[in-house]
């Protein structure tokens, strides 16, 4: 099976054994576009992007959207991954990126050049809700899928699991943590332990 924030399209119903809707709550239901910035809240229509060039995963539903809702004369690139995505945003491959409001939150929270551009897809009840593809004919096994889904929802742990996640990417603190260009973590000098300051002296 697969798992990766998929929604329901007649397609994968043609191909794939199809879930029931879980709905893990937050922001995951929006979908944005975000970008430098120096272009922060300058684009709020789907118009502003023509003779743009919007960045997408590939597959993914914020594609979908753009080739739906994006004017004639908008580029849509798309890439295998997001991460891959943020850094051709970063380095000026792409004007902006399409991507789910809570993936935007925790994008921003670690990259002080990118900002909102102010615009949000419009989408209906069914891609407000996440589904899990399975092979065709698994029904056991999408019935075990199905009550381990109904579970979730009934024990709160959505919102848990959440919190966790929202942890984990630096939502909260990324404000506070800077990176030197190997990649390690900065400490401030405040809250370096005793032992760094024992051998820097």
């Amino acid at each position: 099976m697969s798992i990766s924030g998929y929604t329901y399209t007649e397609e994968r119903a043609e191909n794939f054994n199809l879930s029931d809707y879980y709905y893990t709550g937050g922001d995951a239901t929006g979908q944005t576009i975000i970008t430098l910035k120096e272009n922060e809240g300058a684009w709020t229509a789907a118009e502003d992007f023509a003779d743009l060039t919007v960045g997408a995963q590939i597959a993914s539903l914020q594609m979908n959207l753009c080739n739906s809702q994006l004017p004639e004369g908008t580029t849509i690139k798309t890439f295998t991954d997001i991460g891959t995505a943020v850094e051709a945003l970063r380095n000026g491959n792409i004007d902006a990126l399409a991507v789910s409001e809570d993936n935007a939150n925790a994008i921003l929270a670690n990259n002080d050049a990118l900002a909102l551009t102010g615009f949000m897809f419009e989408i209906d009840e069914s891609q407000e809700a996440n589904l899990i593809l399975m092979k065709k004919g698994a029904d056991e096994l999408t019935d075990e899928v199905n009550a381990i889904l109904a579970k979730a929802q009934e024990e709160g742990l959505y919102e848990e699991w959440i919190a966790e996640a929202n942890e984990l990417a630096g939502i909260e603190s990324a404000e506070d943590v800077s990176y030197d260009d190997e990649g390690n973590a900065i400490v401030a000098e405040e809250e370096a332990p005793a032992e760094a300051e024992e051998a820097a002296a």
